[in-house]
This record gives C-alpha cells, sequence and structure tokens, in this order.
C-alpha cells in the first residue's frame, strides 16, 4: 500500500506516458542488430504493427534512472488514490494555512 512506503514515490502519471508515444518506425527498424530483439518482438507479439505505443512504463523508468537529465517536472507533493476498477488518481494536498 502506498501509504505505508516508508519513501517519498513518484509516478509519473497516465496522462503522461498517453501523451508521449514510442514510434513504430523504430520498433519495425531499431532492433535488427540481433534476430530477435525481445522488445520488438513483445511489441510485435502484443498486437498487429504498425502502431505507436503510450510509454507509460518507459516514462517511470527513464525518470527513475536519468532524473537529472529528464525533460520532466514534478507536481507539487500530493496522494495518488487507486479508485474502483483500477484507475488511479492523483489529489494535491491541501496547502496548510497560516494564520497571519
Amino acid at each position: 500500500m502506498f501509504h505505508e512506503w516508508p519513501t517519498p514515490i513518484v509516478f509519473s502519471g497516465f496522462e503522461v506516458g498517453n501523451a508521449i508515444l514510442y514510434p513504430h518506425r523504430s520498433i519495425e527498424q531499431d532492433y535488427h542488430y540481433v534476430a530477435h530483439h525481445p522488445v520488438a518482438e513483445a511489441y510485435k507479439l502484443y498486437m498487429k504493427m504498425p502502431y505507436d505505443r503510450p510509454t507509460w512504463d518507459l516514462t517511470s523508468t527513464l525518470y527513475a534512472i536519468r532524473k537529472e537529465r529528464s525533460s520532466f517536472n514534478l507536481s507539487p507533493p500530493g496522494r495518488v488514490v487507486v479508485e474502483d476498477g483500477g484507475v488511479t488518481r492523483f489529489r494535491p494536498k491541501r496547502a496548510v494555512r497560516t494564520a497571519t
């Protein structure tokens, strides 16, 4: 459960990966240096080519490995809530008002 995790967690939301598509041309052209590259084979087996694929997992991996070089900005802190059906929603943390 997220609320029990002992360190901060960074999520790459659905809208991020959905907006950045991995091009089918790369799958069809860039992996020929081996006979059966596992990435290209997985894409081809998942769905009939050609198709551009949302990058949900790729954006998370890129941030985790190269966050200092990534083009992503972080939102303010908040909570990710898993709703019925497995849909996740980000809810920004409410600002704490201070007495003036």
